[in-house]
């Protein structure tokens, strides 16, 4: 039986605060670009824009100016807009939960000194007024929906979540995660869901908590740029659906390719594994680029997907199969369009 949802309570100047905050100027497509220990970001042209001093560096989403990064001595986590500039301060003791329409979140560490609410701030890393949290929540992550934020609660059970408005509506009658709610927007007016699961079997539901596809697989990943979502049947084998549940392409399409978990469809291609190597794949299992790379990354928004030739380094190859940045790189990443 689910328990009810604690009373929470927000005053209207700090929901108007949270709930119009707005992104960040548009900016040029960036690429991480890792440097031995350190990654940085690069431009479309592959000029160094941000230097190689971040840990880690997480890429940037189209519909999110921020970047979480992680900078060294001691580690702490941050955030970055598309021009390199650190936003929300990173402090120690601090967790940074995640991000959404510009919001940062920061949670103090369970224990620590510094223990109690999480604080917020806006994408030019202003302090900005915290929604009241029911008793003993604990805010694990952020998610981005059509509607707007999602705070992601955690009670007594630290894997189990309970999503959150920040007007303090609760997804669904007592529905819980077990993993952090990833809400994917299809379109500009599709809807928006979620990966979740019930009795180990995972389906997808929306931002009023339905379920839109029936839990039935054995594992999922969040719909992507093209509408689609991968979805695994009990023996692994990998079809991808819509947002209606029926399947657009099943794994034994592609035979004898390999396409590995995390990759996803983006206009029209994902990429897959042969035995000669990667290239790209459409929707009805053809090949569009042979296999021929030893390593193969995602197409980007502008039609690039970075690629390892044989002898070692990294190029970006266009969806037709062009060279359209020459091999340079040590390593490279997909390019993240910003604004």
């Amino acid at each position: 039986m689910s328990r009810a949802a604690p009373a929470v309570r927000i005053t209207a100047a700090a929901l108007l605060l949270l709930t119009t905050v707005i992104s960040a100027s548009a900016a040029p497509s960036l690429m991480r670009v890792p440097f031995d220990t350190r990654t940085g970001y690069a431009d479309a042209q592959g000029r160094l824009v941000v230097p190689p001093r971040y840990l880690e560096a997480d890429e940037f989403d189209g519909d999110e100016p921020l970047a979480r990064v992680v900078l060294p001595r001691p580690p702490r986590v941050g955030f970055i807009d598309g021009r390199g500039v650190e936003v929300a301060t990173p402090v120690e003791g601090h967790a940074v939960n995640g991000r959404c329409a510009g919001l940062v979140a920061r949670q103090p560490m369970k224990g620590s000194e510094r223990d109690g609410p999480p604080a917020f701030f806006g994408p030019d890393g202003a302090s900005l007024p915290a929604p009241a949290l029911p008793p003993q929540a604990e805010l694990a992550a952020l998610a981005q929906g059509r509607g707007g934020c999602w705070l992601l609660l955690s009670f007594d059970n630290p894997s189990r979540h309970r999503p959150m408005r920040l007007d303090g509506a609760w997804l669904g009658d007592g529905l819980a995660f077990d993993s952090a709610l990833e809400f994917a927007c299809i379109g500009t007016d599709g809807p928006c869901l979620a990966p979740a699961v019930r009795g180990g079997r995972w389906g997808f539901v929306d931002e009023g908590g339905r379920w839109a596809v029936a839990p039935r697989w054995h594992n999922v990943q969040a719909f992507g740029a093209d509408g689609l979502a991968r979805a695994d049947d009990a023996s692994g084998a990998p079809s991808f659906i819509d947002a209606g549940g029926r399947v657009v392409l099943a794994g034994s399409g592609v035979q004898p390719a390999v396409i590995e978990w995390g990759a996803g469809f983006v206009r029209g291609l994902v990429r897959a594994r042969a035995e000669r190597g990667w290239g790209l794949v459409d929707r009805d299992g053809r090949w569009v680029i042979a296999p021929q790379f030893t390593e193969l990354g995602d197409v980007a928004a502008n039609g690039l997907a970075a690629a390892r030739v044989p002898d070692g380094r990294w190029a970006y190859v266009s969806r037709e199969g062009r060279l359209a940045i020459q091999p340079t790189f040590r390593r490279a990443e997909a390019f993240s369009a910003l604004g």
